[in-house]
């Protein structure tokens, strides 16, 4: 989320030039360099990069879509005149100076939005945190109570940790915790989420799955976790384990018995 936002960022410094640049070509007559096929490309990939679902329904992202488009259009019609060496129409004009207003206007919403976003992670995993990911789970229940749809809540366990943290030090147990949760996150798909419950404690949410699919989730997580070397310095651990618990979220059942049923 972070580097969404700051690619973000980015991205709307280089459009506010860009336009600067096009309105210099209007109506100071000034040269301009840029080739239609380039106009435009940062915001169209970063809007084809998200794969979020929480972002690809978000009514500002769908707005940033829509203004988005209508902008190309009409910067499109502005560019090809100048390129003609032609008076651009008014009207095309006022056109482009709304579109572009409007888009600025969301990618600053919709930046403003990632940025209270990444706080709903936790700081030293990057796992959603406990709070954001109850907010997910109600709405997946909803889904399921709505739908035709199958989905799995995991509760993830590493195996005496407690030890870890006193034989070899915070630091090497703060290590385990982000490689853990590197490989849940490795290990599953977009849609599914990944959040740190407590301590050594984590939620896995499978969307849309079978039990056979979401079980090999958890299969392929626990043998790449056994499989890992954790590094510190000159500390090394190896042979960490996690226990895991999986359950079906049921229809119309509170999310905290689905918990419960996990644990």
């Amino acid at each position: 989320i972070l580097k969404m936002a700051t690619d973000l960022q980015g991205i709307l410094v280089k459009q506010v030039s860009f336009f600067s640049q096009i309105t210099s070509a209007v109506f100071m007559k000034s040269s301009f360099k840029k080739i239609p096929t380039t106009m435009n490309v940062g915001i169209d990939a970063w809007i084809k990069s998200v794969n979020q679902r929480e972002l690809l329904n978000h009514n500002i992202y769908l707005a940033l879509k829509n203004t988005n488009a209508v902008y190309k259009a009409s910067i499109k019609k502005i560019i090809n005149c100048i390129e003609n060496s032609e008076v651009s129409p008014e009207s095309d004009y006022k056109m482009l100076m709304a579109s572009h207003e409007l888009m600025i206007k969301d990618v600053v919403s919709l930046l403003t939005e990632l940025m209270e976003t990444k706080f709903q992670f936790d700081p030293l995993t990057g796992a959603i945190n406990r709070g954001a990911f109850e907010k997910i789970l109600t709405m997946e229940q909803s889904e399921v109570d709505r739908k035709p749809k199958t989905s799995f809540l995991a509760f993830a366990d590493i195996d005496l940790f407690k030890k870890i943290n006193d034989t070899y030090g915070h630091d090497m147990g703060d290590l385990v915790l982000i490689d853990v949760v590197k490989v849940f996150m490795d290990s599953v798909r977009d849609t599914d989420a990944v959040s740190r419950w407590g301590g050594e404690e984590f939620l896995i949410l499978i969307t849309d799955s079978t039990l056979q699919g979401a079980n090999n989730v958890l299969v392929r997580i626990k043998n790449k976790i056994e499989k890992t070397i954790f590094e510190l310095g000159d500390e090394t651990l190896t042979g960490i384990t996690c226990s895991f618990g999986l359950t079906k979220i049921s229809k119309g059942s509170p999310i905290e018995k689905d918990i419960s049923s996990a644990d």
